[in-house]
């Protein structure tokens, strides 16, 4: 199996750290418009082989992509304090369009991952640009938000985090849709446990918003979790595991919404994504998964427009 990342920034190198450290791959590929950069980052982690296992690491062009079975789009302008994800629409549609372009020119076969933000913004503009099939074209959406909020629950409640199921849907972004209706520890509904209430689910919504937002405050950009999140994208890929995991993908009239990309649930193997599947919500999820489609398709049309 090999991977490519375009984009070698924070995420892009942590996300290939994270990759080498888990030794499940032939090859990682580096490839950034500073070709030193994935140069010395790919020198450096192959240092680590002896170590580390048999995963070799390359640095090049695009045409480095012509053998890949993934590409992770991982290039773009990041958030400063103060921006929404939304606000870098304008900035990264036309990074994300011509990394595309240079990716299916070499390579039509490949998975594409799509982690430059806005996410399913940046997955569309991926989808109608390659014309690879929906399937093939996933972004991270809200993997890295159900990661974020399991966490924040079970801190809050002093749970074992792996007990929590929980699916977040819709943008990843502040129209994100937590399931609660249907979430669950070991089984039991989560509004059962002891502990859970209206104020808690409120705080944990609002940490896992603004978690991006916090680590730029902080002088940082957020990068360990969603480097993570797409690790695990990439293994169930890898494994063929089938898992159930919610990535931004194109919805062709799934709850009413069509064409536009946000996260849904989705069964993950080595095709990509294999299905969609439906949960069924309440009143006031289905409420709010159609404010965060009106709000991505209001994006959507404006970058278009433009």
């Amino acid at each position: 199996m090999k991977v490519s990342i375009v984009g070698c920034g924070h995420f892009g190198s942590i996300l290939a750290y994270t990759l080498f450290l888990r030794n499940f791959l032939d090859e990682i590929t580096l490839i950034d418009e500073d070709i030193n950069k994935a140069t010395r980052t790919a020198y450096d982690l192959n240092q680590a082989s002896p170590i580390v296992g048999s995963t070799k690491v390359f640095s090049g062009g695009f045409e480095k992509l012509i053998d890949a079975d993934i590409v992770v789009i991982a290039a773009g302008i990041r958030r400063k304090e103060g921006d929404s994800r939304l606000d870098l629409s304008y900035q990264n549609y036309p990074i994300v369009q011509d990394i595309t372009e240079k990716i299916a020119e070499y390579n039509t076969k490949c998975i594409l991952i799509v982690a430059t933000n806005p996410v399913d913004i940046m997955t569309y503009v991926a989808l109608k640009v390659s014309g690879f099939p929906k399937e093939r074209v996933i972004g991270l959406g809200t993997l890295n938000d159900m990661i974020r909020m399991r966490y924040f629950i079970a801190s809050k409640l002093q749970l074992n985090p792996r007990d929590i199921n929980l699916i977040i849907i819709g943008e990843h972004g502040d129209s994100m849709v937590p399931l609660f209706s249907s979430a669950n520890v070991a089984g039991i509904p989560l509004n059962k446990i002891i502990g859970f209430d209206d104020l808690i689910k409120k705080e944990v919504i609002e940490k896992t918003r603004k978690s991006g937002e916090k680590i730029i405050s902080l002088g940082g950009s957020p990068s360990y979790a969603p480097a993570t999140a797409a690790t695990l994208l990439i293994e169930n890929i890898a494994f063929n595991s089938k898992n159930i995991v919610p990535v931004s993908t194109f919805s062709s009239n799934i709850y009413e919404i069509e064409n536009i990309c946000l996260s849904l649930p989705a069964r993950v193997g080595s095709k990509g994504i294999e299905e969609i599947l439906v949960p069924s919500l309440n009143e006031d999820e289905l409420t709010l998964l159609h404010h965060s489609y009106e709000t991505l398709q209001k994006e959507i049309d404006k970058l278009f427009k433009n």
